[in-house]
């Protein structure tokens, strides 16, 4: 009777760990596929049948092909399976269609599943839906390529600066006036371009961080380009944004 009550237990408790897994499987945001080693789906969780909608009973028995595939930006489900049962794991980034032609760009992990004894028997593949991100990045960085665009592109020289007055960018006007490049430029103060003793850096300074306040700033200037030459101008601040940061714009 003990043998019996003791076996029963022994089931309720793998059939609870199962049915836990179960659950973590398809609650879990990323998508899971397992397949056998020649890429024929045996399992999917509720990520990839809302992902790809299309039906579990349609998805299990097909092979990964049916999530389609871009091999102009990422690799195709052949270059996964053989990279995945060759190296043991593969990661990368995949383009997979769902049932409406929705694009779902991917990051993409697989692994081989071992049995007791050590033989593979399967194939595992998680996957994090990154379309939403990539779309953010592709937008941000069309959005910096304007602004250098127009930065560049403008008459006048352009400094970023931060509270302190350093140099977090500037311009080509503002190279071509001074004579140094970008990098000579970033991480110094104006204190580098100022011809010795014509200008009050205390005085620059306090405008500084007036104009970082929001008080609007112009004075005159005497600059000094890489080569010694000296040349008066007029400095106009303002506060402003940079990528999200406030700064000073001269």
């Amino acid at each position: 009777m003990n043998d019996m009550n003791n076996s029963r237990s022994a089931k309720k408790t793998t059939e609870e760990e199962l049915s836990l897994k179960s659950l973590v499987l398809d609650q879990i945001k990323d998508l899971v596929t397992i397949t056998d080693l020649n890429g024929v789906i045996t399992y999917v969780n509720d990520a990839v049948v809302k992902t790809m909608q299309l039906p579990r009973k349609e998805l299990t028995g097909s092979t990964i092909g049916i999530y389609g595939e871009d091999s102009g930006r990422g690799a195709t489900q052949n270059e996964i399976l053989e990279k995945t049962k060759r190296d043991g794991s593969w990661r990368g980034e995949v383009v997979n269609y769902s049932a409406d032609g929705t694009e779902h760009i991917l990051d993409c992990r697989t692994q081989i599943i071992y049995d007791e004894m050590g033989n593979p028997v399967a194939l595992c593949g998680i996957s994090t839906n990154i379309t939403e991100r990539i779309k953010i990045e592709k937008a941000l960085y069309e959005s910096e390529l304007s602004y250098r665009s127009v930065f560049n592109y403008a008459s006048d020289s352009i400094f970023i600066q931060d509270l302190q007055g350093i140099f977090l960018d500037v311009n080509k006007a503002a190279m071509n006036m001074y004579g140094y490049s970008r990098d000579e430029f970033i991480g110094y103060t104006p204190e580098k371009l100022s011809a010795p003793g014509r200008n009050d850096m205390k005085f620059i300074n306090e405008n500084i961080q007036r104009a970082f306040k929001g008080e609007p700033r112009r004075f005159e200037w005497w600059g000094r380009r890489k080569n010694g030459e000296i040349f008066p101008g007029e400095v106009v601040l303002n506060k402003g944004q940079y990528f999200g940061r406030e700064v000073v714009i001269a």
